[in-house]
């Protein structure tokens, strides 16, 4: 009972203690800063020549053909770089 009447007394004095600081306590205005905005220089622009799939595609072609090689012996294909063959042991 007694307690709790104190209790909500109190807090409510606080409320009031705190409004009057707030009323008394004048914000300050802080004026706008300056605008110290540079001009971005522009990013240098790379280009690339125009590919189109004709031109391409004969160089993915060239590309896998130089790396497919078959064992002359049993015709199994060889990995890049290989000196013998994986499957019947013939040097290449």
């Amino acid at each position: 009972g007694a307690g709790l009447l104190i209790g909500i007394l109190f807090i409510l004095v606080l409320i009031v203690m705190i409004r009057k600081l707030a009323k008394k306590t004048k914000t300050k205005q802080i004026a706008p800063l300056p605008d110290y905005q540079q001009p971005v220089p522009a990013k240098p622009s790379i280009t690339f020549p125009e590919a189109s799939q004709e031109t391409i595609t004969p160089v993915i072609q060239q590309t896998a053909i130089q790396h497919l090689s078959f064992c002359s012996e049993c015709g199994s294909q060889l990995a890049p770089n290989a000196r013998f063959c994986n499957t019947c042991g013939t040097r290449v």
